[in-house]
């Protein structure tokens, strides 16, 4: 955009942007859910910092030609820079708005460590997934979890492992090291009859919550989540067709129950998103659903497509896979779903969920570039006991557990053996596929990690290329080797 004719406008940092110091530069990432996490120069950090809705952009370059020692057509190239480079992390607008996300710009004023000698891993987690509970109402035919099924549980409660007594102590050290924010997953969270005080554990120590949920959500349950600081939700749906729904959840009459469910937290006044898993069953009504989601005043959708899990549920894979036909038909119809005027929904079309990329600026490859595995180099998972694993697709596997919060500080697992050898698998395990010669193995995949999740679907093992490799992916193996 260009700045000389809107310095007139009021620019605010978007609610879900967060921003931490670090120590080789600003680590900033858009959460929960496709997010890019970006090492910023405190310089464009203090920028975004000053913009917080009382100032006006023609302001905001004035004080940074000021603080910086520039002329004003400096400034101003350097603040069209940072609108134009981190266009998503702003809302704008024409009058004066309530920031409901504020910095002061001098916790930024410091002297990060050189870009180039970013180690792929922040100093401490930015955030926590918490595996709230294993239990499950439902038998999705995708499921990942491996989750204990209770069959009359529409209506049940349940308790926790874990003591509110205990995750407080949890909770007051993540925010001590610097954790900002927590995604509750399952099993089903809000199977949990206090689940809406363990959100407020959360918010009440800045740490901001967004919830994973598939649960017919009453409207009582609707504004206790909106009271202890809920602001945001998503709600897992795969279909408008009633019967496929069904089928994929594996429970009659969820259709309906999702859908009441869903207006009764917009009317509490939360916002929600949807994740729909694309099947073989329901990828071809992608585009009509978008649009029913947008009438039911749903405000983003997330299209997922169907990994291959490990556990109960794979035994449905051969039948949920999408077929290659079905997979170009959707890339061709993903490119021509654009939402008009009068409809208010965002489509997060695909990013990596096995990974966060890094802004180019901090990458260090030079031939292709692999997304950062967020798994012990941006965040860690707690079990519903409070063990700690790495990967939430992967939490039954025991050799993947790193610690136990019961018994230890996030920032000792965080800086344990455990998790070092999780950062830096060694070459060895990859013995007898293309990654045990791969000239970019020490430099570019064990740093930035090869998901163990997308090899095991690929090649029956943990320890293989996975589906970010460009070589093995384009049938260029014979590149692969030093």
């Amino acid at each position: 955009m260009s700045i000389e004719t809107l310095e007139k406008v009021y620019p605010v940092p978007r609610e879900r942007l967060i921003m931490r110091r670090d120590s080789y530069g600003v680590v900033a990432m858009v959460y929960p859910f496709g997010g890019t996490l970006r090492i910023l120069h405190p310089s464009e950090a203090v920028i975004i910092a000053l913009c917080d809705g009382t100032r006006t952009i023609g302001d905001i370059i004035d004080i940074v030609s000021r603080i910086f020692n520039i002329d004003r057509t400096r400034s101003r190239n350097y603040v069209e820079h940072i609108f134009n480079t981190y266009n998503e992390y702003f809302q704008f607008s024409n009058l004066p708005l309530e920031s409901t996300v504020s910095y002061d710009p001098m916790d930024f004023v410091y002297s990060p460590k050189s870009f180039k000698n970013f180690r792929h891993y922040l100093e401490s987690p930015l955030g926590i997934t918490y595996v709230c509970t294993k239990v499950c109402h439902l038998r999705c035919k995708y499921c990942y979890a491996n989750s204990v099924h209770i069959s009359d549980s529409m209506n049940s409660s349940i308790d926790s492992p874990l003591s509110l007594e205990i995750l407080e102590k949890i909770v007051r050290d993540f925010k001590e090291n610097g954790i900002k924010f927590a995604l509750f997953s399952g099993g089903e969270p809000l199977l949990l009859k206090d689940i809406h005080k363990r959100v407020e554990l959360f918010t009440r120590n800045d740490i901001r919550v967004f919830i994973s949920t598939k649960y017919p959500v009453s409207r009582k349950k609707s504004e206790q989540l909106k009271k202890a600081g809920i602001k945001e939700i998503q709600v897992s749906l795969d279909s408008f067709i009633p019967d496929i729904e069904d089928e994929l959840v594996g429970v009659p009459g969820m259709f309906y129950k999702l859908i009441r469910s869903i207006e009764n937290l917009i009317e509490a006044g939360i916002e929600v998103w949807v994740n729909t898993v694309l099947t073989s069953k329901n990828i071809y009504e992608f585009p009509k659903f978008v649009r029913f989601l947008n009438k039911l005043g749903v405000k983003r959708v997330t299209p997922s497509l169907y990994t291959v899990p490990i556990g109960w549920a794979s035994r449905y894979a051969s039948e949920l896979l999408p077929s290659s036909e079905q997979l170009s038909w959707l890339s061709r119809e993903l490119k021509q779903i654009n939402p008009t005027r009068e409809e208010s929904i965002n489509v997060d079309y695909f990013t990596q969920s096995n990974g966060i990329s890094l802004d180019k600026q901090v990458q260090t490859m030079s031939s292709f570039q692999r997304q950062l595995c967020g798994g012990g180099r941006v965040g860690l998972v707690m079990l519903p006991d409070g063990r700690v694993t790495v990967c939430e697709r992967l939490a039954n596997l025991d050799w993947l557990i790193v610690g136990d919060l019961k018994k230890e500080s996030v920032r000792d697992v965080w800086e344990s053996e455990r998790v070092r050898w999780f950062r830096n698998l060694p070459r060895e395990l990859y013995r007898g596929t293309p990654c045990y010669s791969c000239q970019y193995f020490e430099t570019i995949c064990q740093p930035r990690g090869i998901c163990l999740l997308s090899s095991y679907a690929l090649n029956g093992r943990f320890f293989g290329p996975d589906s970010m490799c460009p070589f093995v992916r384009r049938g260029r193996k014979n590149e692969s080797k030093g």
